[in-house]
């Protein structure tokens, strides 16, 4: 399923919030740029520093990937080799994998 809408961040904010709240979850940044490790994120105050350093850094687009343990699904970080002549010159890329996972993206208007 998914969903397109323009949001303003304090409302996003409010959503992240929450789904910290509800239960142990899991949060990882979905990706990012390559030769760059994915980020882990703990809990909300966590999140709005990351949200902060990422919107100071310039950045357009955000993504997430949330699990929640009680689903029993299961998240990890896998490193990709990347051939250098097909990539710009870079090595490595760090995604984000498994199931029963929540992907959010955010992207920045301004």
């Amino acid at each position: 399923m998914q969903r397109k809408e323009i949001v303003e961040i304090d409302k996003i904010n409010e959503v992240m919030k929450l789904v910290f709240q509800i239960g142990e979850i899991q949060t990882l940044e979905a990706s990012y740029k390559i030769d760059r490790e994915i980020i882990v994120i703990n809990d909300y105050q966590n999140y709005l520093k990351f949200i902060e350093e990422r919107i100071n850094e310039k950045e357009r687009s955000i993504n997430f990937a949330l699990h929640y343990k009680k689903t029993e699904g299961f998240m990890y970080k896998e490193r990709v080799v990347l051939d250098p002549k097909y990539s710009n010159g870079k090595l490595v890329e760090y995604i984000s994998k498994g199931w029963g996972i929540i992907y959010i993206q955010l992207r920045f208007l301004e």
